[in-house]
């Protein structure tokens, strides 16, 4: 994550404990945040008006955008467990299965 938040600006690390699962959020003083799952794997990027980097989002999610919205860019990029969600700058919400299919876009 370094290679693309500056660690320096790092404002807090939280731990949240649920009974099967623990996340990590690290929010930075700008406002952006991270999240991790305790295998240390990317589940929420949310760079609030900046444009999440791009080698954070997978391919099939940025090329869509790039197709679909060519004027827009993804500012908050997530994972769950029915697929992902990348929100837009023009206030956009699109959701995507596991295997990157568009579900529905919401406004």
């Amino acid at each position: 994550m370094a290679k693309y938040f500056d660690v320096a600006q790092v404002s807090y690390v939280k731990l949240d404990k649920e009974l099967f699962d623990s996340e990590y959020e690290v929010k930075f003083n700008d406002g952006r945040s991270v999240e991790f799952n305790k295998a240390g794997e990317l589940i929420k990027v949310d760079c609030k008006y900046s444009e999440v980097p791009a080698a954070l989002v997978p391919e099939p999610v940025r090329n869509y955008v790039k197709a679909n919205f060519p004027n827009a860019f993804i500012t908050e990029w997530g994972r769950d467990d029915w697929g992902y969600k990348a929100e837009l700058n023009n206030g956009l919400d699109l959701k995507f299965n596991r295997s990157y299919e568009l579900l529905g876009i919401d406004d």
